[in-house]
């Protein structure tokens, strides 16, 4: 299979001396990178074998029953014909679905944020050379060393600000349309027990999600003002501006990172949230895609339904990201969890974990 891949900063150890690039690798490689780089390796796209995609399509297609896949090539091991992705084999077409169509939203409005995000980049730059400009009484020079941190931040708020209110309201969108997503996955939002813990839940994740945001936001600046004090030393205010549009391509770019995973982040805590207050003894099944692009903490974890004591041993390795019940694998990762019972589980071929499963997933996503 083969994986196209943009990488945010430079890789050494594999050869990419120059970032912002787009790479194609191999899923070793890709794997390597997102461990080395995490969010500055950005998955763009993928591609198994044709005879590994031969196989998964016929297994996902809803209409044609598996007996009718397209014949797999005898030179192909014979593994292929008989390996199933995990996660939603089993899971009644409906259910699959009503998943399928959740992660079409949550990409969607993560993608589209990305975008925005990283269409600031020429924008931002005339704003910050403005700034040096004013601040240095129109001595571009002058001001580069005059201008602080906190006016660096204040311009990247102040651009981004229109976005954030966008993607807030996205996820505002999100959460108004969680319980008929849990309706059609089986679920009953309406027994939940405690609505104001459930509303305390929902308020605190859109607090933590503007949070990631702002953060975000000052990760741009803290990066951008070592090169501004650099600036300096410079020839022309247009090697600056090369220069700042250089660094800015990645910064934003791992804010749009940032933003696809708190899009995910902030869609499971909500959906948690109702299980957790639901009054129904439930656990988590962990669900989605088993290809090559998947990472070993989550090919580890899919499915396995485990046990709410369970699933709070979970350790993803990611730092900078909550728990694996709400960051699943960490950043762009592609899978869900559903809060069910465990016989609802096992109905749908999912086994369930047990202590060494766990390790099993913690020692994957060390390494």
């Amino acid at each position: 299979m083969s994986a196209r891949v943009r990488l945010l900063r430079p890789l050494p150890k594999m050869g990419h001396y120059n970032a912002p690039a787009e790479v194609d690798m191999t899923r070793e490689q890709w794997l390597a990178a997102s461990s080395l780089l995490g969010s500055d390796a950005v998955l763009l796209d993928y591609r198994s074998p044709p005879e590994v995609e031969a196989v998964i399509a016929a297994l996902m297609d809803d209409a044609a029953p598996v007996d009718e896949a397209p014949a797999v090539p005898t030179s192909a091991p014979k593994v292929l014909v008989s390996r199933k992705r995990k996660g939603y084999v089993a899971i009644p077409a409906d259910i699959r679905a009503a998943l399928r169509r959740r992660d079409a939203d949550l990409t969607r409005l993560g993608d589209r944020i990305g975008a925005e995000l990283v269409g600031l980049r020429d924008t931002l730059r005339d704003r910050l050379l403005e700034l040096a400009t004013e601040a240095g009484g129109g001595d571009w020079r002058t001001g580069l060393l005059a201008v602080q941190l906190d006016q660096v931040a204040a311009a990247v708020a102040e651009e981004t600000g229109e976005i954030q209110d966008q993607w807030l309201d996205g996820l505002d969108d999100i959460e108004r349309a969680t319980p008929d997503y849990l309706r059609s996955v089986g679920l009953d939002p309406d027994n939940v027990v405690d609505i104001e813990a459930l509303t305390a839940v929902i308020d605190a994740a859109r607090r933590d999600a503007n949070d990631a945001f702002r953060a975000a936001n000052l990760t741009t600046a803290t990066d951008l003002v070592p090169l501004m004090r650099e600036g300096y030393r410079l020839e022309s205010i247009t090697e600056l501006s090369t220069r700042l549009a250089e660094r800015l391509q990645v910064s934003l770019g791992q804010a749009a990172t940032e933003a696809r995973t708190q899009t995910a982040v902030y869609a499971r805590a909500i959906s948690n949230a109702y299980a957790d207050e639901s009054g129904v003894p439930v656990g988590f099944a962990y669900g989605g895609p088993d290809d090559g692009l998947t990472r070993p903490f989550c090919e580890a974890c899919v499915g396995f339904w485990f046990s709410p004591e369970l699933v709070r041993g979970l350790d993803n390795g990611q730092t900078g990201l909550p728990h694996p019940l709400e960051s699943g694998g960490g950043y762009n990762c592609r899978h869900s969890w559903l809060a069910v019972p465990l016989a609802t589980a096992k109905r749908w071929g999912y086994k369930e974990a047990d202590a060494s499963t766990v390790r099993t997933a913690n020692n994957a996503a060390t390494g």
